[in-house]
């Protein structure tokens, strides 16, 4: 019987839901912010190496005889 009302009065109490309310939050912006980190990242990569090809694909050396 003790166990019983133990478990209705846990289940009653609302102490605390807006600290769980604020850490989910604050996980999920964390989520967030780590996969567009990580999305920027590739983009930026994908971009540098797009200029850089661009770059060495540009230049044409001079001839053995010279320019």
């Amino acid at each position: 019987m003790k166990t019983t009302t133990r478990i209705i009065q846990l289940a009653g109490d609302d102490r605390g839901e807006d600290l769980v309310e604020y850490a989910l939050t604050s996980g999920m912006i964390s989520a967030g912010s780590l996969a567009v980190a990580v999305l920027m990242a590739l983009y930026m990569r994908s971009l540098y190496e797009g200029w850089q090809a661009g770059v060495q694909a540009a230049w044409e050396p001079c001839a053995p005889g010279g320019c």
